[in-house]
């Protein structure tokens, strides 16, 4: 496993840091022309760090499909489960990278300004959405194994809008589904970072909400549909893909 994730990140590496090294010299571009802190920066920052995610979910499906047709890959010998979870976990090491770099940020902000910007349990609501971001984009990525997986399979034209109609399908009625289960579950980024103001002496106050923590039964619910999934991405792999081959 540890082998395969260093031939992937090895392969893209150069592409990577490129992406990261094009957003930091962006972000110090909005900071020095700004010329003070407000809600509209913040935005803007919020903007890079979402664009530099989907870059790196870019970067793990790119890696998925050269997996899947390369044909040095198959003969290595490590089974085809590692193989698929390869990608996923090398995005989710490069999504803690971006998190990371995000902390840095906002850590640096509250040294050099004042924290009035930023909602009043953001320490508190902290880890749940770092974790709601590595989880939320690791889901979305398996859906996408999915979904190149059973288009790869298929043996018919019109692949590619195949692939988009399925995938928005599944992505929607997924989400029906949890939404009809669970109602509006807590856990989801968008949910999490809906800013809500209550009234204070002074003030308007700015925080996160939901401020408790999310139910487990949805999370489990996910869990199960990613395994279900991940088995699902196994056995076309492994009976499909891998033996037309």
């Amino acid at each position: 496993m540890l082998k395969l994730l260093k031939y992937d990140f090895r392969r893209e590496r150069d592409r990577i840091l490129a992406m990261f090294a094009v957003a930091l010299l962006v972000q110090l571009g909005l900071w020095i022309s700004r010329a003070k802190l407000d809600d509209e920066l913040l935005a803007l920052n919020t903007m890079i760090y979402v664009a530099l995610g989907i870059g790196m979910i870019v970067t793990a499906v790119r890696i998925y499909l050269y997996n899947l047709k390369a044909y040095h890959r198959q003969l290595l010998p490590e089974r085809t489960l590692w193989k698929l979870l390869s990608p996923l976990l090398l995005l989710w090491m490069l999504l803690l990278a971006v998190e990371l770099v995000a902390v840095l940020h906002v850590a640096m902000y509250v040294q050099i300004y004042t924290t009035d910007f930023f909602p009043s349990n953001v320490s508190a609501m902290g880890p749940v959405i770092l974790f709601s971001v590595l989880w939320t984009c690791g889901f979305l990525l398996i859906m996408l194994m999915l979904v190149i997986a059973v288009v790869g399979s298929l043996r018919v034209r019109g692949k590619v809008w195949i692939g988009i109609l399925m995938a928005v399908g599944l992505q929607n009625g997924y989400a029906y589904l949890e939404n009809w289960l669970f109602g509006p579950y807590s856990l989801r980024i968008d949910q999490i970072l809906n800013m809500e103001y209550v009234p204070a002496q002074s003030s308007p106050v700015k925080y996160l909400a939901p401020s408790a923590l999310p139910s487990i039964w949805p999370l489990l619910f996910e869990l199960a549909t990613a395994g279900l999934m991940l088995w699902a991405i196994h056995y076309l792999v492994k009976n499909k893909l891998e033996d037309r081959a």
